[in-house]
């Protein structure tokens, strides 16, 4: 059984009530530092999360390569002159470039007209692989999405975006249902929602997908497609493949190898270092503003414990003088300390986190905030560790005025006024 020293604590809440208005403004330098600090961070992972959201669905080993116009001469070729992909640059590179784990070319259709009995509307059509839904962050919100066999049989199979699928056919069930294409009918076998966030979203539940095969032969593409995204090998330097890729298209195209806009490219795991990088120095910033707040509460404490072992010099002159020992001195003085600085620092975390816990609350309720902020969240074990430092930032605090109280003598300390 723990006994406790309520002589010791008595003592210890008498120094406090004693001294309202210096232990208030001494908490409330504590309280306001670990407040800010949880606030900021906050802050800074709601920041985060909005811009990711931008990303949301988007594998991070994702390559993307579109066709361009030319912007230098080459081998006699004029600039300006538009450069078209077809199924042979994706054999090709499947079989130059070691490291793709999964390609997938496709044709695209914008503002094509689907029907489906009195309902019509225009969307984009895209001739895709199977392979994009893996790359491409879509799930089956009903039916299936397509397989190999709608590719290898060139299925007139479409898997509709979840708003084309809503606004056809007005809350019915899809599947198995015939829409016509352009006057081409395309049975129905799934709707695909967007497993993420961002813009791409809205774009990708406002399509309609079909076998690139099907696509090809329909709408006559033959052997041209429109562009293509791959996803590298985690162990793969993915700057190096798209270099790679960039080289045997520019060859098989007649564009000259420093031409930057003949063939374009879009590197997510580029684009995710930066975005890392970038939160990453915001997040040092964040702890560099924190640690500065928090040490000036500390000193403040100090400061005020220190004027507060000047003002009771007599009594620690009488406590020596009567036997107490430096160690019981520098424990009184240390705790008060600590307990000045824990409580005022929790109630500030517990306050700083209730706040973004509302924010987040009601950005939810609002539809998940703006749009370059979402979700604002603290980490539990980074909370609990800036109490944890804030406690050892309490005792040391209480070391220099503690060092002082053993000094006194108690002769000296029967002389102060």
């Amino acid at each position: 059984m723990i006994k406790i020293d309520r002589d010791f604590w008595q003592e210890i809440l008498s120094s406090f009530s004693s001294n309202k208005l210096r232990t208030g403004l001494t908490a409330a330098g504590v309280f306001w530092g670990i407040f800010m600090l949880i606030l900021m961070m906050g802050i800074g992972k709601g920041m985060e999360n909005g811009v990711l959201s931008e990303f949301g669905g988007t594998v991070s080993n994702g390559l993307f390569i579109w066709p361009g116009k030319t912007g230098m001469p080459h081998k006699g070729l004029s600039i300006n002159r538009q450069v078209s992909f077809d199924t042979d640059d994706v054999k090709e590179i499947e079989k130059n470039v070691a490291g793709i784990e999964l390609i997938a070319p496709r044709v695209e259709l914008s503002g094509q007209t689907i029907v489906f009995e009195e309902e019509k509307g225009s969307y984009e059509v895209r001739g895709e692989l199977p392979t994009i839904f893996k790359i491409q962050s879509m799930i089956a919100r009903d039916g299936r999405i397509l397989n190999e066999l709608d590719e290898k049989d060139k299925r007139k199979s479409a898997v509709l975006g979840k708003k084309v699928a809503e606004n056809l056919f007005k809350g019915l069930s899809a599947i198995g249902k015939t829409v016509l294409i352009n006057s081409i009918p395309f049975q129905v076998i799934g709707v695909v929602e967007f497993d993420g966030q961002g813009q791409w979203m809205q774009e990708i539940e406002e399509q309609v997908f079909v076998p690139l095969s099907t696509a090809r032969q329909t709408f006559n593409f033959g052997n041209k497609i429109s562009w293509f995204v791959c996803t590298v090998k985690p162990d793969v330097d993915i700057e190096k493949v798209e270099k790679e890729i960039k080289a045997i298209l520019a060859q098989r195209h007649s564009v000259h190898p420093d031409d930057k806009q003949a063939i374009g490219s879009f590197n997510s795991n580029k684009e995710f270092g930066r975005i890392a990088s970038l939160f990453g120095s915001i997040n040092l910033f964040i702890w560099f503003v924190g640690f500065m707040t928090l040490f000036a509460g500390i000193v403040s404490v100090s400061n005020v414990m220190l004027i507060t072992v000047k003002d009771r010099t007599r009594e620690f002159g009488l406590r020596k003088a009567i036997g107490a020992t430096p160690n019981s001195i520098i424990r009184m003085i240390i705790t008060e300390s600590v307990v000045l600085t824990t409580l005022s620092g929790y109630v500030g975390l517990l306050i700083g986190t209730a706040l973004i816990a509302t924010v987040n609350y009601l950005l939810t309720l609002s539809g998940g905030g703006a749009e370059l902020f979402k979700n604002p969240e603290i980490n539990a074990q980074v909370a609990l560790g800036s109490l944890f430092i804030l406690i050892i930032s309490g005792a040391v605090a209480g070391l220099l005025p503690a060092r002082y109280a053993v000094k006194i003598q108690p002769v000296e300390a029967l002389r102060a006024d």
